[in-house]
C-alpha cells in the first residue's frame, strides 16, 4: 500500500469511527418522556372522568369533613400537601387516610416545607396549614376551574406534571381580588388524582399563589 493510499485509508477509517461513535451517543440519549397529563387526557376527557369525584373532594375540603375526605385518599400513597406550585417530594408532608380522619384534633406543629422568599421553615399545626395553604379562599366557588390545564402562572417552578405524570389535575382559581394589584393577588388550589384499581384517588393537594 502506497503512502497516499494509507492516508486515504486512515481518513476513511477515522470518518467511520466518528460516525459510529456519533450514532452510539444518539442511541444512548433517553427519549423525552411526556410528563404533561393534558396530552394523555384532553380537558374534556379529564372532566368527564373526574368531575363527580372532585366535586365531593372540594365539598369535603370546604366543610372540613376530614373523615369524608379520607375516603378519597390514595390507599397506598396517601396525599401530599404542597404549599406552593413546586412539589417538594423531600419536604412536603404526606398523610394517609387513617391519619386524616381525626387530623383536626392534632395540635402538633409539623414542618411542611419552606416559606417562599424567606426560606424559613413552615412550622404549623394541620389546622393552621389548612387555613393558610389549602382552603384560604372559597375554592368550591372559584371563578375558574380547569382540568389538566394550569391557570395560575407565577414565578415559582411548577413541576406538578413531573411528580404526578399519570394523574388528572383539577385547578380551582381566583384570578385576583383587589384591582389595584392587577391580578398579582391570584390564588389557586390544585387537586391531583391518580388511578388505582380503576378508581381515581386524591394523591396531591397543591396550593399556589404569586410568589416573590
Amino acid at each position: 500500500m502506497t503512502a497516499h493510499s494509507k492516508v486515504i485509508f486512515g481518513a476513511i477509517t477515522a470518518i467511520v469511527i466518528i460516525g459510529i461513535a456519533y450514532f452510539w451517543q444518539i442511541s444512548e440519549i433517553p427519549s423525552e418522556k411526556n410528563t404533561n397529563p393534558s396530552e394523555k387526557y384532553s380537558e374534556e376527557e379529564a372532566k368527564t372522568i373526574i368531575d363527580d369525584r372532585v366535586e365531593k373532594v372540594i365539598s369535603a375540603l370546604k366543610t372540613r369533613s376530614f373523615p369524608q375526605l379520607s375516603t378519597y385518599i390514595h390507599p397506598r400513597k396517601g396525599v401530599r400537601f404542597s404549599p406552593y406550585a413546586f412539589v417538594d417530594v423531600d419536604q412536603n408532608l404526606i398523610f394517609h387516610s387513617d391519619a386524616l380522619r381525626n387530623i383536626i384534633t392534632d395540635q402538633e406543629k409539623h414542618t411542611w416545607g419552606t416559606y417562599d422568599g424567606s426560606g424559613f421553615p413552615i412550622e404549623l399545626t394541620f389546622e393552621e396549614y389548612f387555613t393558610r395553604f389549602v382552603y384560604d379562599q372559597d375554592f368550591a366557588n372559584a371563578k375558574n376551574i380547569s382540568f389538566n390545564r394550569i391557570i395560575g402562572q407565577g414565578n415559582s417552578l411548577n413541576n406538578v406534571f413531573d411528580v404526578y405524570p399519570n394523574a388528572i389535575l383539577v385547578e380551582y382559581n381566583f384570578p385576583g381580588f383587589d384591582p389595584q394589584f392587577e391580578g398579582m393577588d391570584w390564588k389557586s388550589l390544585r387537586l391531583v388524582f391518580e388511578n388505582e384499581g380503576n378508581t381515581w384517588y386524591l394523591i396531591g393537594i397543591v396550593h399556589d399563589e404569586w410568589t416573590m
